[in-house]
């Protein structure tokens, strides 16, 4: 039997010889590897304040006027959201206007 017609232990690929990757391809790899995951790492936050809200009981909507602004407009005497996330940062404002109680 000839070694092209032997299957490789790990892989069972007839033929098949693992062979290590020289240095250079392998430290290419590497950096690689650690810029995809640095840049996986240092991505901003492209929208902020809560998202997902989703009426689920009573009358009322939810508007984005900019980016760091959300404005929730209650129209009943009671309102329930489901929020997907709610989440604050300094520079945002979330604006809750009711109805009077009169």
């Amino acid at each position: 039997m000839s070694s092209n017609s032997r299957a490789d232990s790990r892989t069972g690929l007839p033929g098949f010889v693992p062979r290590p990757l020289p240095a250079l391809v392998r430290s290419s790899l590497v950096v690689s590897a650690g810029v995809l995951a640095g840049q996986a790492l240092v991505v901003p936050d492209a929208v902020a304040g809560p998202q997902g809200g989703n009426v689920v009981g009573g009358q009322g909507q939810i508007a984005r006027p900019d980016a760091s602004t959300t404005v929730i407009q209650q129209q009943s005497h009671s309102l329930a959201i489901d929020w997907q996330t709610f989440n604050v940062k300094a520079h945002e404002l979330v604006q809750f206007n009711q109805p009077s109680s009169s």
